[in-house]
This record gives structure tokens, sequence and C-alpha cells, in this order.
């Protein structure tokens, strides 16, 4: 008898706590907007959501990203070559680095890449691609 109750408690606090996270819906995007690569014809595997091109070498490609304004008001964005590190929780961040160059890159990509335009201004909910070269 004492098991079966434990049974039902047990039960009940699990349809319960199931109820409370119901309809729920997260975001970890508090930016405002994306940025999405748009596949070269020099892509390797065009299923990955990062450039891994097959150049010849000294030879140049036009590359582009679509940015999209997720937000609910126009913004500005602006467009820049920086490199990425991941701090110590594993987060990427997009900022220079106090130290300088990191010493296991073999080029500078900021050096290598330049951007059509500085910045850009999205309207809401809109979108625009960026070409790099």
């Amino acid at each position: 008898m004492l098991t079966k109750r434990w049974w039902q408690l047990g039960i009940g606090l699990l349809v319960g706590l199931v109820s409370l996270s119901w309809g729920r819906t997260g975001s970890a995007n508090t930016v405002g907007f994306e940025v999405a690569p748009v596949a070269s014809k020099y892509q390797i595997d065009k299923a990955v959501s990062y450039y891994d091109l097959k150049l010849k070498p000294s030879q140049t490609t036009t590359l582009a990203v679509k940015v999209t304004n997720t937000s609910t008001q126009e913004i500005t964005v602006h467009t820049a070559i920086v490199p990425a590190t991941t701090n110590p929780n594993g987060v990427v961040e997009y900022q220079a680095t106090a130290d300088g160059k990191n010493i296991d890159l073999p080029a500078d990509a900021s050096q290598l890449i330049t951007t059509a335009a500085n910045k850009i201004t999205l309207a809401k909910g809109t979108s625009k691609i960026v070409t790099l070269r």
C-alpha cells in the first residue's frame, strides 16, 4: 500500500513538472541578427555551415554571407573580418585579443579579406547579401 502511494506521488510530480515546462520556448539569439554563409561553387562540403574551399594556389574568389535582421526594429550591422577565439567558458568571441596575433594562425584573415561595405542597414525582418573578397 505504501509503495503504491509513492508511485502515485512520483507520477503526480512528473506530470506537474512536465506541465510547467510545456509551451515555453527559448532563444539564445539576443543579438538581433543572424549571419549565414552562401555556398560557393568551390565549397568542398556544401552541408557544413562554414567555408571549406578548394582553390588553386594564388586563386581568389568572392564569398557571400546572408545577414538577416531578426529584431523588431531597424538595425545597422558593421561588417568586418575579425578573429574568433574561444573564451574559458567555451563561448566564441569575435573581438581583438589582448595579447595580439595568435601564433597558431598561418595568416591574418583581416588582412586578406575585404568587404564591399563597412556597414549595412536592415529593416526589421529583412535580409541582405554581403560580399567578401
